[in-house]
């Protein structure tokens, strides 16, 4: 009884819906990776064209993903919040060299984990 109230205490201590759809077991192996980090209005987490070496659990807050049209001008993609995560390229392989920008829309907090 005691292991799965502490299953459940990881769980409800994680405000990433995203986090909290891993098994007890897998969500306790991740959890060790994760450091909390707060994040501030006008915060880049991860610059254009450039490698990315954190990805973000969202626990509080909101990213948001800019695109450039051109060189002069940049528009919202779309957002990210407790449901998700940032790095979503780190997931699907490859260089980690995304086109896009995140940056913190809202003030919050996150889960931080090496790309790597």
């Amino acid at each position: 009884m005691e292991a799965r109230n502490l299953q459940t205490a990881q769980a409800i201590l994680v405000r990433n819906r995203l986090l909290r759809q891993l098994s007890p077991a897998d969500l306790r192996s991740v959890l060790t990776l994760l450091e909390p980090v707060p994040l501030r209005q006008r915060q880049i987490l991860h610059h254009w064209n450039t490698g990315m070496r954190w990805v973000y659990f969202i626990e509080k807050g909101l990213v948001s993903v800019e695109a450039k049209t051109d060189r002069s001008e940049t528009f919202e993609t779309w957002t990210v919040g407790s449901e998700g995560m940032t790095g979503i390229p780190v997931v699907l392989g490859g260089d980690h060299v995304p086109p896009h920008r995140r940056v913190v829309h809202v003030d919050g907090s996150a889960l931080q984990m090496s790309a790597q």
